[in-house]
């Protein structure tokens, strides 16, 4: 048996060697197809800059394969050009996919040939079992007549789940595991709120009427506006330097105005409720400082709206308390919501009809829109409950909502663990609150069907299990 060991070791470096090579191939083919684009008719300005551009992407694709906490912070990063949901299939899109794809290949392969456990709790199991059968039910959209296209696009976004295992693994067996996702998602929230204030300012500079500019809005990527608003905040919190304290202030500042100019009330109440979460599980100390950094918010937002948008300041602001005040009334007088508790009828009607299994993904819906006053077909809902349901039965529904509620209990249980260091308590804590937040807004903004959203119910879950994992090493290492 020992003598075995040896020749079973080689013959598996050999296999992960040649499966590195045959990935190293598919990246280079494609970025020959994407050179060739020219010659099938597909000319364009950009094409000029894409011979260097390939060649230092196979020398940087060679280089991360070979640092899989760097290469795994890259992937992550890569989800910013995805993540402004324009009509169409985008070029920068499909690339993105296959290099998520043959990142994701790599991943399972190196890992499952170094032997290494890839099942080591529930959470880890109840997502696996949920991904294989999403694949399992793949027949089912054509025997209840799916589209194809759509189908396509729901398995791409689901695929992000997978991102959990790379994730929770580095941050279970990497010292600096959590710290390198962190940043790296607050790099990515970063790009995100600037891109959402320029893209308001540019909207507000095109207004032509006075409500134009009162009720201005930026609609992408609501759930990274609130997760990264509400994760800084718990850090904020927490930060005991000066120099720590600015900085976390500034970014806070950031993320929430950028949440707040979503005008998205939904997100607003989840902010809300996550740090309310969080609020119940710290000491009286901390929560007096939960207090004051909400005083010194809404004076920071203030401050970046004079800032930023000057003189509309005033107009800006008339139609943010008229979006806050309209949330008393929104399930009575709002069309848009009220649309929404149709929709949901809809929806319900045809969960009924098979609850356990489900009808698949890409299968369509009827419903009476009372914006429209027309029955509508759609593929879409937005509650996100009944999305699980409605296409993949209970036992998907099952299997999700134990994975966030546990995902959500791991991170508190890494908070209290008193030994362990501030950044994984901190992760902990971060992760639960805004695990806890998507509960509510669950109920009218879907956060299963979108990669940005879906994304974050990726790495999230993996920072909490990972850096319990890790917690529980270092106390047992000393």
């Amino acid at each position: 048996m020992s003598a075995a060991l040896p020749a079973f070791l080689a013959e598996a470096h050999r296999l992960e060697r040649f499966g590195r090579g045959v990935l190293y191939g598919f990246f280079g083919l494609g970025v020959l197809m994407v050179l060739a684009m020219p010659l099938l008719g597909l000319e364009a300005p950009l094409y000029i800059a894409l011979a260097p551009a390939a060649a230092v992407a196979v020398a940087a694709a060679a280089l991360l394969f070979r640092r899989p906490l760097l290469h795994l912070c890259v992937v992550l990063l890569g989800m910013a050009v995805v993540m402004d949901h324009k009509e169409g299939l985008q070029l920068q899109e499909v690339l993105y996919g296959l290099y998520q794809a043959v990142y994701l290949l790599h991943w399972f392969y190196v890992h499952l040939s170094r032997r290494r456990a890839l099942l080591e709790a529930p959470e880890d199991k109840a997502l696996l079992f949920f991904l294989v059968g999403v694949v399992a039910i793949i027949p089912l959209t054509f025997v209840l007549g799916g589209s194809f296209k759509e189908l396509v696009s729901e398995l791409s976004a689901l695929i992000v789940l997978a991102f959990y295992f790379p994730v929770k693994d580095a941050c279970a067996r990497r010292p600096e595991g959590v710290r390198a996702v962190l940043l790296t998602l607050g790099g990515l929230a970063l790009f995100v709120a600037l891109r959402n204030f320029l893209d308001y300012r540019s909207g507000i500079a095109a207004a032509k009427y006075v409500f134009q500019v009162a009720r201005g809005r930026v609609i992408t990527n609501d759930h990274i506006a609130m997760a990264s608003s509400l994760m800084t905040l718990v850090f904020l919190v927490f930060a005991e330097r000066w120099k720590e304290r600015l900085a976390l202030l500034g970014a806070f500042l950031v993320f929430f105005a950028g949440l707040i100019l979503t005008l998205s009330r939904g997100y607003w109440l989840a902010f809300a409720f996550g740090a309310f979460v969080a609020f119940l599980l710290v000491s009286r100390r901390h929560q007096g400082r939960f207090l004051l950094l909400g005083v010194l918010g809404v004076a920071g937002f203030v401050g970046l709206g004079l800032l930023f948008f000057g003189d509309v300041i005033s107009l800006i602001f008339g139609g943010l308390v008229q979006r806050l005040v309209s949330i008393k009334s929104a399930g009575s007088s709002d069309l848009s919501l009220m649309s929404r508790f149709f929709e949901s009828r809809g929806v319900w009607a045809k969960v009924v009809q098979n609850p356990v299994l489900g009808h698949g993904m890409a299968v369509s819906y009827r419903f009476f829109d009372i914006i429209t006053h027309t029955t509508v077909t759609r593929y879409f809902m937005h509650n996100g409950y009944l999305s699980l349901w409605y296409r993949f039965g209970l036992w998907g529904l099952g299997l999700v909502v134990f994975f966030w509620g546990a995902a959500i209990v791991r991170g508190i249980r890494l908070f209290r663990i008193g030994g362990a260091r501030p950044a994984l308590r901190l992760a902990g804590l971060s992760s639960a609150a805004v695990l806890s937040a998507f509960i509510l807004s669950a109920i009218t903004s879907n956060p299963f069907f979108l990669s940005d959203s879906l994304f974050v119910f990726a790495v999230l879950p993996g920072l909490a299990v990972g850096g319990f994992l890790r917690a529980r090493a270092e106390q047992a290492a000393g």
